[in-house]
């Protein structure tokens, strides 16, 4: 919801500048578009599949404190390919592609000579 937020203002944006920064704004819109459906068709389907799975097999949500307690315990460390098949298109996008805008976003930043 957040990142469709934010292209909505992006797209309200647009027609206030020209140029350099245009071309910056169109590119971050249709980078957050793919994003968008990415999420509406792989991510959200994945976590929905396996939140359904779990309460078949009988599991129960954890309350938060629970959750917190799990996940600061259970450290399971696997090099198996099939653990990692699902996660692998989202954490090579957010830790390499996500990275690189963060750093091209100081750049642009230190470039313009905003103080």
């Amino acid at each position: 919801m957040t990142f469709f937020i934010v292209a909505v203002g992006l797209c309200r944006l647009l027609p206030e500048f020209d140029g350099a920064i245009c071309a910056a704004l169109v590119v971050a819109i249709i980078g957050i578009a793919g994003y968008l459906a990415f999420l509406a068709t792989i991510d959200v389907p994945m976590y929905l599949a396996r939140w359904r799975a779990e309460l078949a097999n009988g599991s129960r949500p954890l309350s938060p404190l629970e959750g917190l307690r799990d996940a600061s315990f259970r450290w399971v460390v696997t090099h198996d390919i099939a653990e990692w098949k699902d996660e692998i298109a989202w954490m090579s996008l957010y830790f390499s592609a996500a990275v690189w805008a963060s750093l091209a976003l100081c750049v642009c930043y230190s470039a313009c000579g905003v103080p």
